[in-house]
């Protein structure tokens, strides 16, 4: 090979390589960007779909087993995965909730009974407030009842009172 043919050679092969490895270079560039973006778009509907699910499903079990905050918990996160799905249904939303301040009712009016029995009126007395307010959310709140029930609370205040002061007035032996 002379001299004059190898940059004849050379000019040929890269005039016609470098747009080929140009448009190669610009390709996977491209690609690798759109996967990148495809990446950072955020879950797939199956997969926020399936996080509603599973959020419905914690809030059933804790409507079951937990106590009132951490059923509101799980109903707001349950909203909210449902919201993103696009399966929210205010129906659903609102028997779960209906069903989270019944059981807080219920729980309630257990609490203040027992409350009375201890002489702890100081609980009692917020256990009736917090019946007061989810009976009135519920709208099953009855005035009557919450008034028969403080007087309930203060009847017990007295007669603790008078035990209190009975024993203090005897002599002990």
């Amino acid at each position: 090979m002379n001299k004059q043919q190898f940059p004849h050679f050379c000019r040929f092969t890269c005039s016609t390589l470098m747009p080929a490895v140009l448009l190669t270079w610009v390709l996977i560039s491209a690609w690798s960007v759109a996967v990148a973006a495809e990446e950072t778009t955020g879950p797939t509907r199956k997969q926020l779909r399936k996080a509603a699910y599973d959020s419905q499903w914690r809030l059933q079990r804790a409507i079951e087993r937990d106590g009132f905050y951490s059923a509101r918990v799980a109903l707001n996160v349950w909203r909210s995965n449902a919201l993103d799905a696009g399966i929210f249904d205010q129906d659903k939303f609102d028997n779960f909730k209906k069903q989270i301040y019944e059981k807080s009712v219920q729980s309630n009016l257990n609490c203040f009974e027992t409350s009375l029995e201890k002489g702890n009126f100081t609980d009692a007395r917020i256990c009736l407030y917090t019946w007061k307010s989810h009976a009135q959310e519920l709208g099953t709140f009855e005035q009557t009842h919450y008034d028969d029930m403080i007087a309930q609370l203060e009847e017990q205040k007295k007669i603790q009172a008078q035990e209190e002061q009975k024993q203090t007035q005897t002599p002990e032996e």
